[in-house]
C-alpha cells in the first residue's frame, strides 16, 4: 500500500469536515430558501400593493394641489367683482381684500413648482393671469365704470382660469397613464373642479350688468344658459356615478348641502336677476349684495369638493398603512422561521457536528504525527466525553513516540563525541543549502584538518585527542554564524559550509577561525601544554556538483598542509 504523503494528509480533514458541514448548511440553506420564496412571494405582492397605494396617494395629493390652484383662481373672481362693484367708501377695503386672495392664488402656484406641473407651462398661466389682474385693476379704477370695461375684466379672469384648466387636464391626463387605478377618482375631481368653476362663471355673467346698470345683454344671458347647461351634465355624471353620491358620513352630508343651495338659491337668485334685466325692471339687489350673497351658495360646495378629495387621498393612505404593517409583519414572521431553522442548524453544528468534526480532525493529525494537535474540551455532551478522553490517551502515547524518533533521528545525525552534524548529516543539508545559493549570496566550503593530530594522540593519549576534539567544535560553533553548516567529517577533519556576497568574507571567517584554535589553551593529563593548529582548504561553488566542490577544498586543504600547516589555501582552478 502507498504511504500517504503529507499533501494527501493535510488535504483529507479538511475536505472530511467542510464536506460533512456543508451538506448540513446545505439542508438548512434549502429549507430556508424555501421559506425566503415563500416570504418573497407575499412580500413581492404586498410590496406592488404598498408603492401602488403610495403612489396613488401621491398622485391624488398633487392632483389635489393643481385643483386648489385652479380654485383659487376661481375664486379670485369673486373678491375682483366685489372691487369692481365697490364705491369710493368700500374701494380700500375691496382691494386689501382682493390682494389676500391674489397671494393665496400666487401660494397655491409656488406649490405646484415642485416637480408637479413643469415651469414653462405655469409662467404660462402666470403671464395670462397677470394680464387679466392688471385688466381688472384698469377696470376698478376707471370711474364711472361701464358695462364694457367690467365685461372685460370678468372675460379676462375665466380666460386665466382657461390657461390653467388646460394645464390641469394635462396633468389628470398624465395621472391616468401613470396609475389606470386612479382614473374614476380623477375623473369625479375634474367634474366637480368644473362644477366648481362653471358655479362661478354663472355669478359672474351677471355682475358687469349689475355694476353698469343697464339691462341683461343677450349675449350674457346666452353664456349663463350655455353655463347653466354644462352644470347639468355634470350633475347627471355626479348622479350616474354611485362613488361620488354614496353617502359617506360628514363628505355626503356636505354633498347634499351643496347641491341644495346652489341648485336651490344660487340657480333662483341668478335666473330671478336675468329676468329682471331682460325685463327691465330695476334690479333688486346690487352687485355688492349680489356677490356676497352668491358667494356664500358657492361655499359648500367648495367644502364638500376638498373634502372629497381629502377623503380618496386619507383612503389610499390608509390601504398603504394596511399593506405595511402586513409587509413588516411577514418580514416578521420570515424572518424567525429562518432564525429558528438556522438557530437549530448551528446547535447542533456547535454541540454535536463541530466536536465530532474538530475530533476527526485531531485523529488525523495524531495519525500523521502531528502532536501539536489538541481537542477542546469545552463540548458538554456527555456521550462524546469518551471519544475525547480516548483520543487525549493517543495524543499523549503519541507524543512519547514522536520525542523518541526525534531523539534517535539526533543521534543519528550527531557526531557523539563533538555534537556537531556527522558526515552523512553534513552532506544532507549542504546539498539542500547549494539549492539557495544565488550570484549575490554564493556558496562556499572551508575543510580543515587539525594538525599533527596523531601526535597528539601518540603522546597524550586518546582522552587527550578527544579534548582537543571537543575543543575545536566548540570554537567552531561559537564562530559561525546561525545559518551556517558546521560537521565533523573524518577523524580530525572538520567542514563548514556557508553562503557569503564574495572570497574575501569567507577568508576572514577562515582567519577568524584559524585564530581561535590558536588560542585554544588545553593541557594534558600529566599537565603539559597542547597546542592546536589547523590547515585550511577553502573553495567556491557555482556551476558544479557537491562532490567538485569537496574535491576542489580537499585539494586546497591538502596544498595548505604542503606549505607547512597551520596556514590556509584558497582552491585555484586556474592553478590545479
Amino acid at each position: 500500500m502507498r504511504r500517504r504523503t503529507s499533501n494527501d494528509t493535510s488535504a483529507t480533514p479538511t475536505f472530511h469536515r467542510a464536506q460533512i458541514s456543508r451538506r448540513l448548511w446545505l439542508g438548512a440553506i434549502a429549507a430556508i430558501l424555501l421559506s425566503v420564496a415563500l416570504a418573497a412571494t407575499v412580500l413581492t405582492h404586498l410590496y406592488h400593493s404598498l408603492t401602488r397605494a403610495e403612489m396613488s396617494a401621491q398622485l391624488l395629493q398633487d392632483l389635489h394641489l393643481v385643483i386648489d390652484a385652479g380654485n383659487r383662481i376661481s375664486a379670485e373672481r369673486g373678491p375682483a367683482n366685489l372691487l369692481l362693484a365697490s364705491d369710493a367708501d368700500s374701494h380700500t377695503a375691496r382691494r386689501r381684500l382682493l390682494e389676500q386672495a391674489r397671494q393665496k392664488t400666487d401660494s397655491a402656484l409656488a406649490r405646484l413648482r415642485d416637480g408637479i406641473i413643469t415651469d414653462s407651462q405655469l409662467d404660462r398661466v402666470s403671464n395670462v393671469l397677470a394680464s387679466a389682474r392688471q385688466q381688472v385693476d384698469m377696470s376698478a379704477d376707471q370711474l364711472p365704470r361701464t358695462y364694457a370695461n367690467v365685461q372685460r375684466a370678468i372675460t379676462a379672469m375665466m380666460a386665466a382660469y382657461d390657461s390653467f384648466k388646460a394645464v390641469l387636464l394635462n396633468r389628470a391626463s398624465q395621472m391616468i397613464s401613470e396609475d389606470p387605478d386612479l382614473s374614476g377618482a380623477v375623473i369625479r375631481a375634474l367634474v366637480l373642479c368644473s362644477l366648481r368653476d362653471d358655479a362661478g362663471r354663472l355669478g359672474s355673467h351677471i355682475i358687469a350688468p349689475l355694476v353698469a346698470g343697464v339691462s341683461m345683454p343677450a349675449q350674457n344671458v346666452q353664456d349663463s344658459e350655455r353655463t347653466l347647461a354644462r352644470m347639468e351634465s355634470h350633475w347627471e355624471i355626479l348622479w350616474f356615478d354611485a362613488d361620488a353620491l354614496t353617502p359617506q358620513g360628514h363628505v355626503a352630508e356636505l354633498g347634499n348641502e351643496a347641491l341644495t343651495r346652489l341648485s336651490g338659491d344660487g340657480q333662483l337668485l341668478v335666473r330671478r336677476l336675468i329676468t329682471e334685466g331682460q325685463s327691465g325692471v330695476p334690479y333688486s339687489m346690487n352687485a355688492t349684495d349680489f356677490t356676497l350673497q352668491y358667494v356664500k351658495v358657492l361655499t359648500p360646495l367648495e367644502d364638500w369638493f376638498n373634502a372629497y378629495l381629502n377623503q380618496l387621498v386619507g383612503e389610499f393612505q390608509q390601504h398603504a398603512e394596511r399593506a405595511l404593517g402586513q409587509f413588516f409583519a411577514v418580514v416578521l414572521v420570515a424572518t424567525l422561521i429562518v432564525g429558528l431553522i438556522a438557530g437549530i442548524v448551528l446547535l447542533v453544528h456547535l454541540r454535536v457536528l463541530k466536536p465530532l468534526l474538530e475530533a476527526s480532525e485531531v485523529v488525523i493529525a495524531l495519525a500523521e504525527e502531528k502532536t501539536e494537535a489538541s481537542l477542546r474540551r469545552d463540548c458538554s455532551v456527555k456521550e462524546l466525553q469518551p471519544l475525547f478522553e480516548a483520543i487525549d490517551t493517543l495524543g499523549y502515547r503519541l507524543q512519547e513516540r514522536v520525542a523518541l524518533t526525534r531523539q534517535l533521528k539526533h543521534q543519528a545525525d550527531t557526531d557523539g563525541l563533538t555534537q556537531l552534524l556527522n558526515r552523512r548529516a553534513f552532506i544532507h543539508y549542504a546539498l539542500s543549502r547549494l539549492n539557495k545559493a544565488t550570484p549575490s549570496c554564493r556558496a562556499f566550503l572551508i575543510l580543515l584538518d587539525i594538525d599533527h593530530f596523531k601526535a597528539i594522540n601518540d603522546n597524550h593519549g586518546h582522552p587527550a585527542g578527544d579534548a582537543v576534539l571537543i575543543a575545536v567544535a566548540e570554537a567552531l560553533a561559537n564562530h559561525v554564524r546561525p545559518d551556517d553548516l558546521v560537521g565533523r567529517i573524518g577523524g580530525e577533519e572538520f567542514a563548514v559550509l556557508l553562503l557569503a556576497p564574495d572570497i574575501s568574507a569567507v577568508l576572514n571567517l577562515a582567519s577568524r577561525l584559524q585564530q581561535a584554535l590558536r588560542e585554544l589553551q588545553l593541557s594534558a593529563g600529566n599537565g603539559k601544554a597542547i597546542r592546536v593548529t589547523a590547515s585550511f582548504g577553502v573553495a567556491e561553488g557555482g556551476e558544479i556538483s557537491w562532490q567538485e566542490l569537496f574535491n576542489n577544498a580537499d585539494s586546497a586543504l591538502y596544498a595548505a598542509k604542503n606549505a607547512g600547516r597551520d596556514c590556509m589555501h584558497c582552491y585555484n582552478p586556474h592553478a590545479a
